[in-house]
């Protein structure tokens, strides 16, 4: 499966999970993506993103797939309305 930004995933290695928010190719050919885990709803905070190679990684579900579209400079994300905060 194809792995893109916006899925949910899971580390095989270490079981951490979360949404999947940056993907970064080295000159070397490695590529390695950011997963942001979810809240921690008891206490209210966002554990840090960490990063894991592309072999690494698990699709859990598609997560929160973001319509991107095109301004007059970089690429924006639309974020859906239910997850605006």
């Amino acid at each position: 499966m194809e792995i893109k930004l916006g899925m949910k995933a899971r580390d095989k290695v270490t079981g951490f999970a979360g949404i999947i928010v940056s993907r970064t190719e080295f000159l070397n050919g490695c590529v390695r993506y950011s997963i942001q885990p979810e809240l921690n709803k008891k206490d209210k905070t966002i554990p840090s993103e960490a990063w894991f190679d592309e072999q690494q990684i698990e699709i859990i579900s598609k997560g929160v797939m973001m319509e991107q579209r095109k301004t007059g400079g970089p690429t924006s994300c639309k974020v859906p309305k239910g997850l605006r905060a």
